[in-house]
């Protein structure tokens, strides 16, 4: 069944068409066209039409990124002299995947003193602990922001065995060779 329209339904709908190309094509008139490929069947729009002051678009707000941050596992760790425990950084919202950069230090030592950093990757390495007992701290940053890090501490002892139950030969529980990690 077809319906027709009288004369004052066919001029309201050209009412409601007009605003909404007057509300449009100011708008879509604004936006670069070269750049984008036109669609299969469209027509380009024409160009040079003024948008209104009071249409105007707001600036465009930059995307906030999501904060890099860094997690070293393990945490804390304990070695005996010379020995190596390899250790693995995360980082979350790194999108680049630049990883982290590693690097070893102590409070009474410099360089190779602190103990060695091999077999370095983006997300991991291999640390071997000094000749001497001590905490050292091994601290992976992340490449893409250099003012997130994560720490792992690792106590170092000179212990040279355990000879006694407890290790105390006159069986007072103390052993002065241990080092406490604290988190």
């Amino acid at each position: 069944m077809n319906k027709r329209y009288g004369a004052r339904e066919s001029s309201v709908y050209k009412i409601g068409v007009a605003i909404l190309l007057t509300a449009i094509l100011p708008v879509m008139s604004a936006l670069p066209l070269s750049g984008y490929p036109a669609a299969p069947g469209s027509v380009a729009m024409p160009v040079g039409l003024s948008m209104p002051h009071s249409m105007a678009l707001p600036a465009a707000q930059p995307v906030p990124q999501a904060q890099i941050s860094v997690a070293v596992t393990p945490p804390t760790f304990g070695l005996t002299l010379t020995q190596s425990v390899t250790l693995t950084a995360t980082v979350a919202n790194d999108f680049s995947n630049q990883g982290v950069t590693w690097s070893v230090s102590g409070s009474s030592c410099s360089g190779n003193a602190c103990g060695t950093l091999s077999a370095a990757t983006s997300t991991s390495v291999k640390y071997t602990a000094p000749t001497t007992g001590g905490v050292y701290l091994v601290t992976a940053t992340s490449v893409a922001n250099i003012t997130k890090g994560a720490t792992a501490t690792l106590g170092v002892t000179d212990l040279p065995g355990v000879y006694t139950y407890r290790n105390d030969g006159t069986r007072t529980s103390l052993n002065g060779h241990e080092f406490l990690l604290t988190p």
